[in-house]
């Protein structure tokens, strides 16, 4: 039977007494990183519905804009078409039939118009949804590195876990009995 020295029993003693401590202080840390995690995990999922809310939004913004490009072509028709009737109103008098469309076609310039206006502030908010869109994406980025992070502080405390267990089983295999309540030990 092996018998260790007063000494190295209480070097075990103090070593194992700093590892359990050490592996009581990362389990609060991971408890503290779990609450957290979970906290940030709720935070990335409300970030990812607000990211694809923001996305479909740019998608019909994005449509809108493209709208709104045909509209001011279609504007610029009527502005043209406009300028020419104006001009054979003057020059021919038996075009009563294009004439009669004026007021028509100043009622749609005025729609198109303002639906114009509507647009142009639509393309504003475009731009304004993708510079949000892109701080949520990299808030995405930021929680995603911390999930990654508490992985790591996971592994580490398996392997003092690991290591702790390994110095109670060299205390059974020596004949020391090492108890985590008192931290008592004796020489069997």
């Amino acid at each position: 039977m092996c018998y260790l020295s007063l000494q190295t029993v209480s070097g075990l003693k103090d070593e194992i007494r700093d590892l359990k401590q050490h592996v009581q202080t990362r389990d609060n840390t991971i408890s503290n990183q779990t609450l957290e995690n979970q906290g940030l995990q709720e935070q990335v999922e409300l970030q990812h519905r607000k990211y694809q809310e923001v996305s479909q939004r740019c998608q019909a913004l994005q449509l809108a804009s493209s709208t709104c490009s045909d509209h001011e072509l279609k504007i610029k028709e009527l502005e043209r078409k406009l300028a020419l009737q104006e001009q054979d109103v003057v020059i021919v008098k038996n075009m009563r039939s294009e004439v009669a469309r004026v007021p028509d076609m100043d009622k749609e310039l005025r729609q198109l118009r303002e639906e114009n206006v509507y647009l142009r502030e639509t393309r504003e908010n475009v731009i304004l949804l993708k510079e949000e869109t892109e701080g949520l994406r990299r808030k995405v980025e930021r929680m995603e590195k911390m999930k990654e992070e508490m992985v790591n502080v996971e592994l580490e405390k398996e392997k003092l876990s690991q290591k702790l267990q390994a110095w109670e089983n060299l205390g059974q295999s020596t004949g020391l009995n090492i108890r985590s309540a008192g931290m008592s030990l004796s020489l069997v």
